[in-house]
């Protein structure tokens, strides 16, 4: 590390208000000067943004799944299905959705 005022340990407790822009413009020029001198930190930057950016995806992917299938639904079509001597089969939690693709 060079002469620059913040440590290693600051620059990741500043992590996230770096990327998300609510830095002052003297305290991220500062925080640029210690990235400019400092490979780990850059390194550490990247992996915490790529976390970040999956953290989203993630949430993301979340709003997009259907609600659970209601209790009572899930007994009447059972009920249907047993009454014309299908097999009831298991019908775990009702949120049968499809995995997330990003």
């Amino acid at each position: 590390m060079s002469d620059c005022h913040l440590t290693c340990r600051e620059i990741a407790d500043f992590l996230m208000a770096y990327l998300d822009g609510d830095m002052e413009a003297d305290r991220r020029a500062e925080f640029e000067r210690h990235l400019g001198a400092c490979p780990p930190c850059v390194n550490y930057l990247r992996t915490y943004q790529r976390v970040v950016e999956m953290a989203r995806a993630s949430h993301q992917c979340d709003a997009m799944r259907p609600p659970p299938v209601p209790e009572q639904l899930v007994k009447a079509i059972l009920a249907a299905r047993g009454a014309s001597g299908g097999a009831a089969g298991d019908a775990g939690s009702g949120n049968n959705s499809p995995p997330c693709k990003g």
